[in-house]
């Protein structure tokens, strides 16, 4: 299997941005030319909209594409400062419903720069949506419309898949492996739980509210059938997270059905959702040769296998 780096800070803030539900009217706006793209799910919609010239500046989540971390720094979404996105001379800020604080964006509109504010995703509709209204607001709808689309039909796919699978495993979402902090669960009302459902399994920490740091021993009683593990800045292999003491009991570690994932393209619900739900889809039900997606430009050939 093949790991993603990523951070924790990164993924909680990136797992706030989803759907768009700006109420500017586009098609009387003209086309931003300096973009700013906070949240990485975000950045990655601005790219795989084939904006990227017109991107000045992007969060420190924003690690993908590659191209993003040669873009210039917009600090973190949750600690955003209006001096430092106004040196940026941004025409357009694309955002995320949990950026902070609100006076700076606030400050931003003062400032006459237009700023779209992007909601959560919480079916599975809203992300191919949120991607069709980003496309409008950065003024390239057509390519918004058709990149939406394609997202639209992989994800389909995916569900058609998953949903000939007879039996749900119980899965369990952990952040916190390889470092010295408490495993931390992903519980019901978190992206986890959605990026869980989508790839047709049953949430195993279900019972649990939000992210909740938990004890070995509570951690080893869940049983999960399979284990999606978040990295969270140092690599980390299955096989570690399956020699884990609250893990090496589990069914999941018994059967080797553990997947090392990148928490911000599993749970980000950008471009890449898709082929990552069904390649941890394919970790988790190995034996319903689940088949992969179309090859898509916004998805680098590492993403689809874990």
């Amino acid at each position: 299997m093949k790991n993603v780096l990523m951070s924790r800070r990164g993924l909680l803030a990136g797992a706030a941005c989803a759907l768009a539900a700006p109420r500017l009217g586009f098609a009387f706006v003209a086309a931003p030319k300096r973009i700013v793209a906070i949240g990485a799910p975000i950045t990655e919609i601005m790219f795989g909209l084939g904006c990227d010239d017109r991107i000045v500046a992007v969060d420190q989540t924003s690690r993908f594409p590659r191209a993003a971390r040669r873009k210039g720094d917009a600090g973190y979404p949750d600690d955003l400062s209006v001096e430092k996105l106004l040196a940026h001379a941004p025409d357009l800020v694309v955002t995320g419903e949990g950026a902070a604080p609100s006076e700076t964006i606030e400050a931003l509109t003062a400032a006459s720069v237009r700023v779209v504010s992007l909601k959560n995703v919480r079916r599975r509709e809203d992300i191919s949506d949120r991607i069709r209204l980003a496309g409008a607001a950065a003024g390239v709808a057509d390519r918004g419309a058709a990149l939406a689309d394609a997202v639209r039909d992989d994800l389909a796919s995916v569900a058609r898949e998953v949903g000939r699978v007879a039996s749900k495993r119980r899965a369990l979402m952990l952040m916190g492996l390889g470092s010295a902090h408490p495993l931390i669960v992903g519980g019901a009302g978190t992206p986890a739980a959605l990026a869980l459902d989508l790839a047709g399994t049953v949430n195993a920490a279900g019972h649990i509210g939000g992210w909740r740091a938990i004890k070995n021993d509570r951690v080893a009683e869940l049983e999960p059938d399979a284990i999606v593990a978040l990295s969270i800045g140092a690599p980390l292999l299955a096989a570690d997270v399956s020699a884990h003491p609250a893990l090496k009991d589990t069914p999941a570690a018994r059967d080797n059905r553990v997947a090392v994932v990148d928490g911000l393209a599993f749970t980000g619900f950008g471009p890449r959702a898709a082929h990552m739900i069904a390649a941890v889809a394919r970790a988790i039900y190995p034996e319903a040769a689940i088949p992969a997606l179309p090859t898509r430009g916004w998805v680098e050939d590492d993403v689809a296998s874990l």
